[in-house]
């Protein structure tokens, strides 16, 4: 089946199952085939990750991490690690910001 695929000018191929064994299938089945190209496979925990790499992937997705790492970068910028808290139950007032927040009162 894999010999019916338009893999020759294919630079990535990227399975979105996050099933070791069928990461595992696809990844020897292209080997197999001959293809050159690069592979991004997907796992559901850090542990997945690991094994899949081990066994020859060049990326593997772990997109539960990778979607919270994204919104960290979204809600801390770059550029400042100040982000204006609203006011809350909590108490805090508009204006203050997480990094003048006691650790253990960070939201």
């Amino acid at each position: 089946m894999i010999g019916l695929l338009p893999l020759a000018d294919c630079r990535w191929v990227v399975c979105t199952s996050a099933l070791p064994d069928a990461n595992l299938t696809l990844l020897h089945a292209l080997r197999q085939y001959g293809y050159r190209g690069r592979v991004a496979l997907t796992a559901r925990a850090p542990s997945d990750a690991a094994y899949l790499e081990r066994a020859g992937a060049d990326l593997v997705l772990v997109p539960h991490l990778d979607t919270a790492d994204r919104a960290v970068e979204q809600l801390l910028p770059a550029s400042t690690a100040e982000v204006p808290v609203e006011p809350n139950r909590a108490g805090y007032s508009a204006g203050d910001v997480f990094h003048s927040l006691p650790a253990e009162r960070q939201l």
